[in-house]
């Protein structure tokens, strides 16, 4: 019969990697963690707010590509012929009903204290201690450190990728607005207005490859506006049956700042 992880298990594996109280944590999920750990997501969400208390705050991505116009860059690729007809089926974002591609955002989001932001495709899920000006996100560049995530350069934080690699990671669309180490689209979506719906168009990054490893690799660090404390990146790879979590640590000081 198959191990899984129980609260205690995850009690443990989470404080070794550092989650402590009044943090902020980024979750990303990329499998479904009921295969694996008793209580599923909502047990992670348990366990999270145990650690960080009253003061810390989870957030998690809710990105919805499929309110992506057929004819822009997106997880979804359509025929020609057929672009009229899905832009005709596309409901639009609305931030109560849209699901994501990510099983632990959709399971934030049944927590009633929870919040989302506005983003028509790139919106996050928040609970715990944050801004409400953090849910007005910026329709350009929406992923972003002076935005929705400034959180995670502002307090003590921790990235957490279950089933994923790090450097898959939507933080690095943020890391890469500071630098020239992008590559700058249009994109155009749909949100839902009342019985209507409405499109945006809007800009988006891809970060390059080098900046990912250079920032993973810890070299030229001060060239992220970042404030001083320490970010945590841990990845907890749970498929095939791995019990394995790989931490790694970047610790930002004002000596390395320009």
């Amino acid at each position: 019969m198959e191990m899984m992880l129980t609260k205690e298990d995850l009690l443990k594996l989470f404080k070794k990697n550092g989650i402590q109280k009044g943090m902020v944590v980024m979750v990303e999920s990329k499998g479904m963690m009921t295969n694996y750990i008793a209580g599923g997501e909502q047990m992670v969400i348990e366990v999270l707010k145990e650690l960080i208390g009253s003061q810390g705050c989870i957030l998690a991505p809710s990105f919805t590509f499929d309110t992506l116009d057929p004819a822009t860059d997106g997880e979804y690729h359509y025929d020609y012929s057929l672009w009229e007809e899905v832009r005709n089926s596309t409901i639009g974002y609305d931030k109560k009903i849209s699901q994501s591609n990510d099983g632990f955002a959709n399971q934030l989001l049944r927590n009633p204290e929870s919040g989302r932001s506005t983003h028509p495709v790139y919106s996050f899920v928040m609970l715990g201690r944050y801004d409400q000006k953090q849910l007005r996100q910026g329709m350009n560049f929406p992923i972003s450190l002076h935005d929705v995530l400034s959180p995670l350069a502002e307090r003590k934080s921790c990235l957490i990728v279950f089933d994923g690699q790090i450097e898959k990671s939507c933080f690095f669309h943020a890391l890469a607005q500071q630098s020239d180490q992008q590559d700058v689209f249009v994109q155009r979506a749909y949100k839902k207005h009342g019985k209507e719906k409405e499109i945006h168009t809007f800009l988006m990054n891809r970060p390059h490859t080098g900046l990912i490893r250079q920032f993973l690799n810890g070299s030229n660090l001060n060239s992220f506006e970042i404030q001083d404390h320490d970010i945590e990146f841990c990845s907890f790879d749970m498929r095939h049956d791995k019990r394995w979590a790989t931490p790694s640590k970047k610790t930002m000081s004002s000596k390395e700042k320009r």
